[in-house]
């Protein structure tokens, strides 16, 4: 479980050696000890970290068959944080399209089971990035949609409550 925490911050640090390192150690691990539960915790962070390092092709093998195995072991908590992971693997891989629908596939999760709102924030601003890379500058922070906060310009709804702003300029300032 150490291992894997570190290997999780390591992440919020952006380091992918430091993933890589702690992420092979929990496979090596989980797979001496038959910790069905921690290896694809390692499976997923070791393919994330390859990705950020480059081979994308290779990582997203890793994040996809340690997605599967997750699911197939019943667990449901991570899943959504995995699928954050392999939408910006995706990301790296310039398929910026597949990794907007994986994370608003991970954000559709969030919102109906309740489940852990913590990356919630890391997502929109994922989201953000991925518009951005899509050229979606001209899209329009609406408050009020439910859908996450996003639209496009042309679905613009006029009334109280809603506020627009340039989205590259929003993605400049969290960047």
């Amino acid at each position: 479980m150490v291992l894997s925490w570190g290997a999780l911050l390591a992440h919020c640090e952006r380091s992918a050696a430091e993933v890589e390192r702690f992420a092979s150690a929990l496979i090596e691990l989980s797979t001496r000890h038959s910790f069905a539960h921690w290896l694809p915790f390692g499976e997923v962070l070791r393919g994330w970290a390859l990705s950020a390092s480059g081979n994308s092709a290779e990582g997203l093998s890793w994040i996809e068959g340690g997605i599967e195995d997750y699911r197939a072991s019943g667990s449901l908590g991570w899943r959504t944080y995995f699928l954050s992971l392999k939408a910006e693997a995706l990301h790296f891989a310039d398929r910026t399209s597949e990794a907007l629908e994986i994370l608003n596939e991970a954000l559709a999760l969030v919102e109906a089971t309740s489940g852990l709102r913590c990356w919630s924030a890391p997502f929109y601003r994922l989201r953000g990035v991925f518009l951005a890379r899509l050229g979606a500058g001209d899209c329009v922070l609406d408050i009020g949609a439910g859908n996450g906060g996003f639209g496009t310009s042309g679905s613009r709804p006029r009334g109280e409550g809603y506020c627009y702003r340039s989205f590259a300029a929003m993605v400049a300032r969290l960047t």
